[in-house]
């Protein structure tokens, strides 16, 4: 899914030049890029995707949190997007759903 201002909806806010509202540190060519930002709890996001596996990318850092996910209607899984190195640092990280 490509994000862009369409992509934003209820609980999701679509930002077009992202940088952290905190002072941690930052991985070059991961702020000032567009993504949706999900600060509500227990707010969905839908899209739809062709193939066998998805992926979620994330900058993981202080304010980084937990998701949940079902794909194809499976059982509800969660990850936590808090890294050892979020306490202090945006930086990108990827999961992959299956």
């Amino acid at each position: 899914m490509e994000i862009e201002k369409k992509n934003e909806v209820a609980g999701w806010t679509y930002n077009n030049n992202w940088t952290p509202e905190n002072k941690a540190s930052t991985r070059d060519g991961f702020v000032n890029v567009p993504v949706l930002i999900g600060n509500i709890p227990g707010k969905t996001l839908k899209f739809k995707f062709k193939g066998s596996a998805v992926g979620i990318a994330d900058a993981a850092g202080p304010d980084a949190g937990m998701i949940e996910y079902s794909i194809d209607g499976k059982d509800w899984r969660s990850i936590d997007l808090f890294t050892h190195w979020s306490g202090w640092l945006h930086l990108p990280w990827q999961h992959r759903g299956s």
